[in-house]
């Protein structure tokens, strides 16, 4: 989490999103050390507590709106 993402307080992934700072060849490089092929998907890091959730790309507007309105309220955003 090396993005100013990392500081929100909610943290969500599409559900086919690779989720890391580096890949798997710069990994390999420098550690020396393979990793598994999932370590870096959205499943694996809701697993791991760094993400709240996995959304589909086809509902993402609307559970965007619905998380909005559920943080703040109709008072939070200007329209």
């Amino acid at each position: 989490m090396a993005s100013f993402l990392g500081c929100s307080h909610y943290q969500f992934a599409i559900r086919s999103s690779r989720i890391g700072f580096a890949g798997h060849r710069v990994i390999r490089d420098t550690t020396g050390q393979d990793i598994p092929p999932d370590y870096h998907s959205a499943r694996n890091a809701l697993k791991r507590g760094h993400i709240h959730g996995i959304w589909d790309r086809r509902e993402f507007r609307r559970n965007l709106h619905k998380s909005l309105m559920t943080m703040g309220g109709r008072n939070l955003y200007y329209r």
